[in-house]
């Protein structure tokens, strides 16, 4: 068994504060709990385990591969490359994927629970029903994303963009959205029926909070709608004007 370490920020929204921590990614194909179905993503991982070596951890080359089912939790694929990757119901949970490449891959019902996401690259990707509870996305770029039902709890978004971002039906419930100026992007985002009960932090960009059809709302219009929707300690700012 092969470890890698990184030291990452754990951040309560429970607390509000920040720790530095040390943890173990492994990197080894022992490590792998669950592998992929598909011949061309076993051999993709076989790659970049025969690869490693200490103090380098080669980039992972999945683009338009099928990892999908495949439980790869705990490992660490920093700058993986799965751009239009099918990682469908595939487990993540605690992967070190920071500056991971996700762009337009399909990862409907996939669970990303505690990983490491800080600077990925997913626009346009498709995470509908995903778990992305605990996981680090500061500065996670999920623009033109579709994460619709997709659970994102109790997590720390401050610095996330989800610019025209699909939310409708997410579960935010407990989330911070950060302070200004770095606090999350929403910018055209859809967060009609998602649930932003004690939500907290900041908004500067009009938000659709239309279900069916758009609904675009700003400044005080947009602040009632939080407030009414269970969140009365998100403050829209004047910038959403």
């Amino acid at each position: 068994m092969a470890w890698n370490t990184h030291a990452v920020s754990i951040y309560s929204p429970t607390r509000k504060y920040e720790n530095c921590i040390v943890i173990e990614y492994r990197t080894s194909r022992t490590d792998v709990t669950v592998w992929p179905i598909d011949v061309h993503a076993v051999r993709a991982l076989e790659t970049f385990f025969d690869e490693v070596t200490p103090g380098n951890i080669p980039i992972l080359a999945g683009g338009g591969l099928d990892f999908s089912d495949a439980d790869l939790s705990g490992l660490d694929f920093a700058g993986a490359e799965w751009i239009s990757a099918i990682l469908d119901r595939t487990r993540l949970r605690g992967t070190y994927l920071t500056r991971a490449w996700l762009i337009d891959a399909s990862l409907r019902g996939s669970d990303f629970s505690a990983a490491n996401l800080r600077k990925a690259e997913m626009r346009g990707c498709d995470a509908r029903e995903s778990i992305f509870v605990g996981a680090q996305l500061n500065r996670t770029d999920l623009s033109d994303a579709n994460l619709r039902g997709a659970d994102l709890h109790d997590t720390n978004l401050n610095q996330a963009f989800f610019h025209s971002t699909d939310l409708r039906g997410a579960d935010l419930h407990g989330s911070s959205l950060g302070a200004y100026p770095g606090n999350a992007n929403l910018a055209g985002a859809k967060i009609g029926g998602a649930d932003v009960e004690n939500v907290t932090g900041d908004v500067t960009h009009a938000v659709d909070v239309g279900i069916s059809e758009p609904r675009i709302l700003v400044g005080s219009e947009l602040q009632r709608w939080f407030i009414d929707a269970g969140a009365p300690e998100v403050v829209v700012l004047d910038r959403t004007l």
